[in-house]
C-alpha cells in the first residue's frame, strides 16, 4: 500500500513554532513557514488529520499552523460535518478559554471555519467539541451533537462547556493536553522551537526558558507513538534530535552562555528540558533501526531541502504506523 493510500486514516501531533536560528543556518526569513507548508501539503491532500495545541493568540510573531491549515483547508476544500472528518484540530485548554472569554473563543471558532475541529479540554478529557461552519457551531459531548450556536452567550451557555469558563482548572492544564494528544493521535512531528532566551518585540522575557518542543517529544516518548524531528531550520526540534543522538555536537547550533543571570536561569531550564529527552534515546534509536529508518532520521534532522524533507516525513510515518 502506498504512502499516500494509507495517509487518508493518519492523525498527527505538529509541534511548531519559532525558531531563532534561521540565520545561523543560512535560511531566510519565512524559510519555516516554507517548510512547514511542504509538509503539511501533501499530508492533507491524501486526507491526513492534523491536530495542534495552543492560544487563540500566541504572543509570538505568526501562528504558523493556523494561518497554514486555513491557507491548506481552502485549497483543498476540506470539510466535513461530523466529528473526526476535518483537516484540523485545534486543542484549547480550559485556561485558554478563562483567559480568552467567550466572546474571543467564539471569534476563533468562526475564524476557522469548516476546516477545523475545536477540542474544549479540562485537564487531558475532552469536555466538548465544536465543528463551526459559516455562521454557528455544532457542539459535540461524546459522539453526540448537543447543540448548534450561533453566537457567543449561547456557545458559553452549553451546560458542559459553562465550567471550563467559570472554575479554576486543575493540575496542569498544558501536560494534560499534550498527554491527551499523544493519546489520540498516531505521530508527532516537531519542527523549530524557541531555544533558550526568548523575547517579546518589547524587549521583555516571554517564558521561563522551558521548552515546549521538549516537553512535548517526552510525552510522546512515553506514550510509544512515533516522533518525527525535522532539524533543519534549528531550533529545540534540532536540540531535541541531538538528545536522541541522531546528530553530534558538530551539528548543533552553538547557544553561549549569556552574561545576564536572568537569560542564564533561562538557557540552564531550557537545556534541563532538552535533558529530559535523553533517557529515551537507545529505544528511540531501537525502533528507527527495526524499521530501517535511522538513516532517513539523521538526514531529517539536518536537510533543509523542502523536497527532501517532505519526502522523508511520509517515509518514516508510511514505516513507523501500523496499518489499519
Amino acid at each position: 500500500m502506498s504512502a499516500t493510500s494509507r495517509s487518508k486514516g493518519w492523525t498527527l501531533a505538529l509541534s511548531v513554532s519559532d525558531t531563532p536560528d534561521l540565520d545561523a543556518l543560512g535560511m531566510f526569513e519565512n524559510d519555516d513557514k516554507r517548510v512547514l507548508s511542504a509538509v503539511l501539503t501533501p499530508l492533507v491532500y491524501h486526507g491526513a488529520r492534523i491536530a495542534y495545541g495552543g492560544r487563540i493568540e500566541p504572543p509570538t510573531e505568526t501562528n504558523f499552523t493556523q494561518e497554514i491549515s486555513t491557507q491548506l483547508g481552502a485549497a483543498y476544500r476540506a470539510s466535513g460535518e461530523a466529528l473526526k472528518s476535518r483537516p484540523f484540530i485545534h486543542y484549547l485548554r480550559a485556561n485558554d478559554l478563562q483567559r480568552e472569554g467567550k466572546d474571543k473563543v467564539w471569534a476563533h471558532a468562526l475564524r476557522l471555519g469548516a476546516f477545523s475541529e475545536i477540542k474544549l479540554l479540562s485537564d487531558e478529557t475532552t469536555v466538548a467539541t465544536l465543528l463551526p461552519s459559516g455562521t454557528m457551531a455544532d457542539v459535540y459531548v461524546g459522539s453526540s451533537r448537543t447543540a448548534t450556536v450561533q453566537k457567543a452567550d449561547e456557545l458559553g451557555a452549553v451546560p458542559q462547556i459553562v465550567p471550563l469558563f467559570m472554575t479554576p482548572p486543575t493540575g496542569d492544564p498544558l501536560a494534560g493536553m499534550r498527554r491527551s494528544m499523544a493519546k489520540e493521535t498516531d505521530a508527532r512531528i516537531m519542527m523549530g522551537g524557541r531555544a533558550g532566551v526568548s523575547k517579546h518585540p518589547d524587549g521583555s522575557y516571554w517564558g521561563d526558558g522551558k521548552s515546549g518542543i521538549a516537553a512535548e517529544a517526552v510525552a510522546t516518548l512515553e506514550a510509544n507513538k512515533p516522533l518525527i524531528v525535522i532539524g533543519g531550520i534549528g531550533g529545540a526540534s534540532r536540540d531535541v534530535a541531538g538528545a536522541l543522538g541522531l546528530i553530534g555536537d558538530e551539528d548543533l547550533v552553538p547557544r553561549p552562555q549569556p552574561a545576564d543571570p536572568t537569560e542564564q536561569a533561562m538557557l540552564a531550564n531550557y537545556w534541563a528540558s532538552i535533558d529530559k529527552v535523553r533517557p529515551f534515546a537507545a529505544d528511540y534509536q531501537a525502533r528507527l533501526t527495526a524499521a530501517n529508518l535511522l538513516k532517513e532520521a539523521r538526514r531529517l534532522a539536518v536537510s533543509d531541502s523542502y523536497t527532501e524533507i517532505a519526502e522523508l516525513v511520509m517515509t518514516m510515518l508510511t514505516r513507523l504506523i501500523p496499518s489499519a
